[in-house]
Order: structure tokens, then C-alpha cells, then sequence
């Protein structure tokens, strides 16, 4: 009996040291209770209206309520795509957004976008994730004016969305979308002009 006690001894020591070390992180307070979606529509500016799937596995999704997700680096949405938060993440509601249904009804739904899950530890984990917070921003502004057109003026909305993002990291804030686009909304995004 002793034998085996001294064996699991180690054992539950790792266990329990590891669960202290994830009991030690602090959590988001931004985070929602949302991990998986899956897209119904893909918008021109890169962004998708989803379901929230309360439950799911690859090829199910117990529908909740209706989202607008903002575009992702590196992740392009379709119809019927399962979108899975990635490790480290969570989701954050930034805003609400209306849009009209095809039976013409305006509906009003959460925008939801990727955050960090957990505060960083140290000053180079901060580092790394004010560049790809910066990087999101500008890539989501870049897919918006793609849309619209590459002008001086749209250019200039994306720099004022750079530099907000970058003045909340230096104020110790994670940025909101929703904030930064209220701050920057002297910058409007015009359509190319028809010749």
C-alpha cells in the first residue's frame, strides 16, 4: 500500500501543481460563453453572420442565437463553414450591428470577436499580441476598403484604426472594435467614384 502511495505521490503533485498554474491566470472579463458557429451568410466586407451552436460536433450545430463574427486573418468564412475559436481565445461581443433579413425584417445582433482568453504574463507575451491585435485590425480595415476603394481617405481611416488600436495596448486596454470605430468615424470609408 505504501508502495503504490509513494508511486501516485509524484503523480498527483504534477496534477495538482498544473491545476494551480491555470488557477493562477485571470481570466477575461470580456469573454462570452460561445466557442463554435456556424456561417449562413458571408458579407462583402469579409465578415459573416452565424449561428452560435450551443452544442456541436462536426456535422451538427444545435442552433442559438444569431452573430455577426468580424474577419479573421488567415481564415476565409463560407456558407456552412464550423468556425471553433482557437486555444488561447474566447469570444467577445464588440458592438451590435442591424442588418435586414430576406423576408425584410431588421434584426439587431451581437458582433463577435476574437480576444485573448487570459491576461499576458510577462511584457514579451504582451508584445507579441499588441502586434496581432494590430495586424487584425489592419487586415479587417484593409478587407473593408477592398471592398469599397483603395483612396486616400479610406487609407486614412485605416491608419486612424492603427494607431487607436496601438494608443489602447499603450494604455494597458484590450481594444474594442466598436470603440475605436466610433473614435475613427470623422474618417468615413467612401465608394469609388463611377467615371
Amino acid at each position: 500500500m505504501k508502495k503504490i502511495l509513494l508511486l501516485t505521490l509524484p503523480l498527483l503533485v504534477s496534477c495538482a501543481s498544473e491545476n494551480l498554474a491555470f488557477l493562477t491566470k485571470t481570466r477575461n472579463k470580456n469573454c462570452v460563453d460561445m466557442e463554435h458557429f456556424k456561417v449562413f451568410q458571408v458579407l462583402e466586407d469579409g465578415s459573416a453572420l452565424a449561428f452560435h451552436c450551443r452544442e456541436t460536433d462536426h456535422n451538427y450545430c444545435a442552433v442559438g442565437i444569431t452573430v455577426l463574427l468580424t474577419p479573421q486573418k488567415g481564415l476565409d468564412y463560407y456558407d456552412d463553414l464550423y468556425v471553433t475559436l482557437p486555444a488561447g481565445r474566447c469570444a467577445q461581443q464588440d458592438g451590435v450591428v442591424q442588418y435586414e433579413t430576406r423576408d425584410k425584417f431588421t434584426k439587431t445582433v451581437p458582433v463577435i470577436r476574437w480576444g485573448y482568453e487570459y491576461e499576458a504574463e510577462n511584457k514579451e507575451e504582451a508584445s507579441k499580441r499588441f502586434k496581432e491585435q494590430t495586424d487584425e485590425f489592419i487586415y479587417e480595415c484593409k478587407q473593408y476598403v477592398l471592398d469599397k476603394a483603395d483612396t486616400p481617405e479610406n487609407m486614412k481611416k485605416c491608419e486612424c484604426l492603427a494607431e487607436e488600436v496601438a494608443d489602447a495596448f499603450l494604455k494597458g486596454k484590450e481594444p474594442s472594435r466598436f470603440e475605436i470605430e466610433k473614435k475613427c468615424s470623422n474618417n468615413k470609408i467612401t465608394k469609388k467614384k463611377k467615371k
